[in-house]
């Protein structure tokens, strides 16, 4: 499971979605699954949510959390209809200078129709 980055900035809104994800994940999936979290930036409250859900948790830290800050980072998120996120997607691509950018999605599908609209 990758989380997407849920650390400081984000709205109550954002951070309580995310959180019930991560709820609705757990209640889903076989309770016999090997479950492996991956995150750059995880709040104290998101670790805790996710652990308590684990059955002997381990974490492995890379480094310092300091180092791996990437302060040039910009993000945005928002709730969007289906039919509103290719056209705000294209919208933000075509209006911002960048050379890479990291998308998160929900589903399978998602990423296969998100993947033909940018080839």
């Amino acid at each position: 499971m990758g989380l997407p980055g849920g650390g400081v900035g984000h709205d109550e809104k954002y951070r309580l979605d995310m959180c019930k994800d991560i709820q609705q994940f757990f209640i889903e999936a076989p309770k016999k699954n090997q479950v492996m979290m991956l995150s750059a930036t995880i709040t104290a409250e998101t670790r805790g949510l996710c652990t308590q859900s684990m059955q002997d948790p381990r974490e492995i830290r890379v480094g310092e959390e300091s180092k791996f800050t990437l302060h040039w980072l910009l993000q945005h998120h928002g709730k969007l209809s289906e039919k509103e996120k290719n056209m705000k997607l294209n919208e933000l691509l075509g209006a911002m200078n960048f050379n890479k950018v990291a998308i998160f999605v929900r589903s399978v599908q998602r990423a296969i129709a998100l993947d033909k609209l940018l080839v």
